[in-house]
């Protein structure tokens, strides 16, 4: 479990961390999904944040969503050609813990 910013986050970490050190936490944009309703899944990581920015990529939609406390997440989204959410929307996030990955520093 990882604390960033107001938001406790479960992830794989790779080797040990000492409770309280630094660490990263790194999540692909394509293994972030945004959620229409929340998951009882306890698997899944949840986030509440909302749209800073929209990008068309092509066959992606790519969202910086902002999260409460600041950070913000890259979300890549399969543009499957409906209108994309637009900034300022609200948005739930969730992925896998196990989609998650800590790094110490």
């Amino acid at each position: 479990t990882l604390r960033v910013g107001l938001h406790a986050l479960r992830a794989v970490s790779e080797g040990s961390i000492a409770a309280g050190a630094k660490a990263a936490l790194f999540i692909r944009p394509e293994r972030i999904a945004i959620e229409a309703s929340p998951s009882a899944d306890p698997a899944r990581n949840a986030v509440e944040g909302r749209i800073r920015r929209v990008s068309f990529l092509g066959n992606i939609v790519r969202y910086s969503v902002e999260i409460e406390g600041g950070e913000r997440l890259t979300v890549d989204a399969q543009n499957a050609g409906a209108r994309p959410l637009a900034p300022d929307a609200a948005v739930r996030l969730g992925w896998l813990a196990a989609d998650g990955l800590v790094l110490a520093g």
